[in-house]
């Protein structure tokens, strides 16, 4: 999985910093257009020409409904929150390795 270096730019819900985005099926950068997920809220964006973020539109946000690679996606998101916050609990003491 290779890693692309963006232009600084904040999730639109969250406002986190977003400044690298990784492919899960393929190791081409994102372009205009392409599907984007916040990791630390789930937040659904579009890249724009420039590789910053904006909102989808209606007709966007139709279009990727129940889409099989976008399930997938929030499905591996959940799994790295889950196990960061495990990885937190168990350096705090709250879970034995």
């Amino acid at each position: 999985m290779t890693q692309t270096r963006l232009p600084w730019s904040n999730c639109l819900d969250c406002g986190k910093a977003m400044d690298a985005a990784s492919a899960m099926t393929h190791d081409n950068p994102p372009k205009k257009g392409d599907v984007s997920i916040c990791l630390y809220c789930g937040h659904i964006m579009i890249f724009r020409g420039n590789l910053t973020l904006r909102a989808l539109t209606d007709e966007e946000m139709l279009e990727i409904a129940g889409n099989p690679q976008l399930i997938q996606m929030q499905k591996a998101r959940a799994t790295v929150v889950m196990l960061e916050t495990m990885n937190i609990a168990r350096k705090m003491g709250d879970i034995k390795s």
